[in-house]
């Protein structure tokens, strides 16, 4: 399967948005959206977001964090790093390292989304290597 593949199958999810997969500097690799939704506007501002929270994690002394939820009003975002280098905060040749942003509606199930993420990103994996 290819990532635009991969991430159809959240299309399936109560209250889904949109999903997309984006490089560790920030640029859309591809992505899925069932409302219009702008979700390469949406994962750039995530992605900041997810950089933000690993620096916190790392100076809060627990570790490089890579799963992040937020919940607003009108939607959840879920953001996830993926990456399978040693050293976190870097890109190794032959190793995987990428970034997925999932858009729910606020009444979405998140429960299978988280679900859904955690398997897509281990298959995304495989393609971007």
């Amino acid at each position: 399967m290819n990532i635009r593949e991969q991430l159809s199958t959240f299309s399936d999810i109560v209250g889904f948005r949109g999903a997309a997969v984006f490089s560790p500097q920030g640029e859309m690799i591809d992505g899925v959206t069932r409302d219009g939704l702008d979700i390469n506007s949406v994962g750039l501002l995530a992605n900041n977001a997810l950089l933000n929270a690993q620096k916190a994690t790392d100076q809060m002394g627990i570790g490089r964090g890579n799963l992040m939820q937020i919940r607003a009003q009108q939607g959840i975002v879920l953001m996830r790093c993926y990456n399978e280098a040693t050293d976190f905060a870097a890109t190794n040749t032959g190793k995987a390292h990428f970034h997925m942003v999932v858009v729910m509606e606020p009444e979405g199930n998140v429960g299978m989304a988280n679900m859904a993420l955690d398997k897509v990103v281990g298959d995304i994996a495989e393609v971007v290597r």
